[in-house]
């Protein structure tokens, strides 16, 4: 179970690292 939790929180750990810089760039892009 807690290698499970960790694979789930390293997941969402970078999904996080993903999706930041993305929504940053899509809103430049809209703000530009």
């Amino acid at each position: 179970r807690r290698a499970v939790a960790a694979l789930d929180a390293a997941a969402l750990a970078e999904r996080r690292n993903i999706t930041v810089p993305l929504a940053r760039e899509v809103l430049g892009r809209m703000e530009g």
